[in-house]
């Protein structure tokens, strides 16, 4: 962004140009108390992704989030070093300050730290968008159909980014200092630099929109409770806050510019730096819920899944009763291998009649008596058995 130069207030001294909006312990606190707030959401995304008992490691989203998380405190620790030359800049550009010998070097240095600040600025909202795009695919990896609609997003939001990089005016940052003073600062400049913020605005939002309807889409037709759906349409919604933020600063950029047509540039920072650190807090609210489910379930890739249809949980839950293992007619059923022991058919035949009553009409297996028994008895005290020897065989049949 553009600096308010101090060659055009001697050129037109009846326009009045004020000081810096923002005062400068209130600029300095905010800044660190939102990096400190998005420091508690990053600590609370890795802990509940660490403390999987599965998974236990950091995937590509985390690896963005992480990425953006660094960017913005080199942001914090660039403005806490130049931060008192804008000021100084921007009160000497409103006569409340004198010009000092160190005047060049102050604004060189300012001219550095803005630079590197919208510089990173948009790196910031790249690893926010792509963190979130990774995310809802990483979670949507059994639903294929929405891949179709995750690439153009991801393509336009890379694209918006080569292009919001590419509109930097980088000659009135590294240029002389007489462009940056004079030239920079016409009325044709001031224009472009308006028209860029008014761009990069329109392509920031609609690119967090696009990401926006991903899970939205997601979650369409997942059956689940109205009140649980609308919890979750809210929670992976939370790009609305980045997205009005980003109005906000373009509107109060327009709102709160100087008389010489050049933007505050307390205010635009300011709003800059708070839409940085509310976008690592976005990614990170936007993932919770289902990191802490991932973590308690155990699974290393989560899905979303349809539920089943009526007739299927009717069958899972028909062939559920009749796999319980308490049912005596199924898995409490002599054992044929039992060698030396009598053989008691009025006994067997007793329990099976007095556990189909029990049951009900469910399936059991019972000695069928019709049928033909072979068995081979041995004389009491008798302790051996060929090993290939047949020492019982019966038939059984189901009956309800």
């Amino acid at each position: 962004m553009y600096l308010l130069p101090v060659r055009r207030q001697a050129s037109s001294a009846q326009q009045l140009v004020t000081g810096p909006g923002v005062p400068y312990d209130f600029y300095i606190g905010f800044m660190w108390a939102g990096f400190a707030v998005a420091s508690i959401f990053i600590g609370i995304r890795l802990y509940a992704r660490l403390r999987s008992s599965s998974s236990r490691r950091i995937y590509i989203d985390d690896a963005f989030i992480l990425f953006g998380y660094i960017l913005l405190l080199i942001t914090a620790a660039l403005w806490q070093w130049g931060a008192k030359d804008m000021y100084y800049i921007l009160d000497l550009s409103a006569g409340h300050a004198q010009l000092e010998p160190d005047y060049t070097a102050r604004l060189h240095r300012m001219l550095l730290v803005s630079f590197l600040a919208e510089f990173l600025f948009y790196h910031i909202l790249i690893m926010f968008k792509l963190s979130l795009l990774f995310f809802f695919r990483r979670i949507s990896s059994s639903a294929d159909k929405f891949k179709c609609f995750w690439w153009p997003t991801l393509i336009y939001s890379v694209c918006t980014y080569f292009i919001s990089v590419g509109t930097i005016n980088y000659d009135c940052y590294w240029g002389s200092l007489e462009k940056v003073t004079v030239s920079c600062d016409t009325p044709s400049g001031t224009r472009f630099m308006r028209d860029v913020v008014d761009v990069n605005c329109a392509l920031d939002v609609s690119s967090d929109f696009l990401i926006m309807i991903i899970p939205i889409i997601l979650l369409w037709d997942i059956q689940v409770r109205s009140s649980k759906k609308i919890a979750l349409f809210g929670l992976f919604s939370l790009s609305i806050l980045t997205m009005a933020i980003a109005i906000a600063r373009t509107a109060d950029i327009r709102a709160t510019q100087k008389a010489n047509g050049l933007p505050d540039s307390s205010y635009l920072w300011f709003w800059s730096f708070l839409q940085s650190w509310l976008c690592m807090v976005v990614a990170c609210a936007s993932a919770f819920r289902q990191l802490f489910v991932a973590s308690k379930d155990g699974s290393s890739k989560p899905t979303w899944t349809a539920t089943d249809s009526f007739y299927d949980r009717m069958i899972s839950s028909f062939q559920s009763r009749n796999k319980n293992q308490n049912d005596p007619n199924l898995y409490e059923l002599p054992d044929a291998n039992q060698i030396g022991q009598p053989f008691d058919y009025v006994s067997m035949r007793k329990e099976s009649e007095v556990a189909s009553q029990q049951s009900g009409r469910s399936p059991c297996v019972s000695p069928n008596p019709s049928m033909p028994v072979a068995a081979h008895g041995m004389a009491l005290g008798q302790n051996y058995t060929h090993e290939s020897q047949i020492t019982k065989k019966v038939e059984y049949s189901v009956s309800r």
